[in-house]
């Protein structure tokens, strides 16, 4: 019973480690994406 709940706490942790992580990549991925469209655009209009 209390490996159980220890399993579970360990489970919520984990899920919000990835999460996170996930979380983080989408905004690096997003960031990225933004600067090099805007990069493109300064290209084109030189």
């Amino acid at each position: 019973m209390v490996l159980m709940l220890h399993l579970v706490k360990e489970l919520k942790e984990l899920r919000f480690l990835l999460q996170l992580s996930l979380y983080r990549t989408h905004v690096i991925y997003s960031l990225s994406i933004t600067l090099i469209s805007y990069l493109v655009e300064i290209d084109c209009q030189l």
